[in-house]
């Protein structure tokens, strides 16, 4: 059986990294059947389900329609969840629009 999310983020590697969860807290328990690392914001159509997608959003658009339309987009697919890191690009937060978009896909 695939692990969950929470399972996945709770791996050592991951978690020393502090990770938080900020929305999404619902799809905790679903499997996650592949892992992509991935900074385009057109990966979705290349998903078939159960990824969790890394990215660092050095790609991702600026505008808020877009970075919603890229969460919609995932979860669309049924993508088993998205990690930011905060580097480069976003280095203390995650914008407000991918926040809002993710929260939103809570009722998916």
């Amino acid at each position: 059986m695939y692990p969950s999310v929470a399972e996945a983020i709770a791996l050592p590697v991951i978690r020393r990294a502090k990770p938080q969860v900020v929305a999404g807290s619902a799809g905790m328990q679903g499997r996650v059947r592949w892992v992509h690392v991935a900074e385009v914001a057109d990966i979705a159509h290349l998903l078939r389900g159960g990824e969790l997608v890394l990215t660092t959003g050095m790609m991702l658009p600026d505008d808020a329609a877009a970075l919603t339309r890229y969460v919609d987009d995932l979860a669309a697919v049924r993508a088993a969840g998205l990690v930011i890191e905060l580097v480069r690009r976003w280095s203390d937060h995650i914008p407000e629009a991918l926040v809002t978009a993710a929260t939103g896909t809570d009722s998916h």
